[in-house]
């Protein structure tokens, strides 16, 4: 028995589809926070926290994410948006912290690339980053009684989020 042929080909690339997230449609409880007032080598660490708006009579979210940014900083309205997002998708707190601590974020435009960036990493000591990220954890848990963290990093956040994620404990 033959078939009969196909009456067109099939298309050579399947379009995916686009999710399409307006935060516009929820409603947000949005601030920025202050989780010390600062040390002698540093400047305050500053950070913004962001959770879908509580309704009457539901329980407050008891887990948070703790959003490492990348070299373009944590006021870079992009990955604000981000953390609104995973507030929303995740049903979640979600931290955001400075962890330049006011310092000048990465421009790519002004300098080097390769080598500027190399040398803009390396004015942030990584002691000094460890604790940023051991503090931030410490606030969503004390203050906010999170039971469950997760730490997600976005470019330099991701380097971060692995070079320093041994120094927080596993939950059980």
């Amino acid at each position: 028995m033959r078939l009969p042929p196909l009456a067109a080909a099939p298309p050579a690339r399947i379009p995916t589809p686009q999710l399409r997230l307006s935060t516009e449609s929820y409603e947000l409880t949005s601030q920025e926070v202050e989780l010390d007032d600062g040390t002698a080598t540093a400047a305050a660490l500053n950070a913004y926290l962001t959770e879908e708006t509580v309704q009457p009579g539901q329980p407050r979210a008891d887990r948070a994410i703790l959003l490492l940014p990348p070299a373009t900083g944590w006021k870079h309205a992009p990955t604000r948006r981000l953390a609104d997002r995973l507030a929303i998708i995740c049903r979640c707190l979600v931290l955001l912290p400075d962890l330049l601590r006011g310092g000048a974020p990465y421009d790519a435009a002004a300098v080097d690339v390769v080598d500027g960036y190399a040398a803009w990493a390396a004015e942030q000591p990584p002691a000094r980053l460890a604790a940023d990220v051991r503090a931030s954890a410490v606030y969503l848990r004390a203050d906010h009684r999170v039971r469950g963290l997760g730490v997600v990093g976005v470019g330099r956040g991701a380097e971060i989020a692995v070079a320093h994620s041994g120094g927080l404990r596993a939950a059980a």
